[in-house]
């Protein structure tokens, strides 16, 4: 399956609260270290980071939000 560029990724993720609340925690804790060490480059870090936070966001907004 080939995806054109830039076009929208759905995806549906089934977890369970513990999985979702430490999802959750890892996204708001981890940093551009982390995040560069798992990274072929810059540019893919700052991917990587964009693509955490929408994840976080939605976990926000279904409930898990950690302060």
């Amino acid at each position: 399956m080939t995806t054109p560029p830039n076009a929208p990724v759905v995806i549906t993720a089934v977890l369970t609260p513990d999985q979702a609340l430490a999802f959750a925690q890892f996204a708001k804790r981890a940093g551009w270290d982390e995040f560069k060490a798992n990274a072929r480059d810059d540019d893919e870090a700052y991917l990587m980071i964009d693509a955490a936070n929408v994840l976080r966001e939605s976990l926000a907004r279904a409930g898990f939000a950690p302060r």
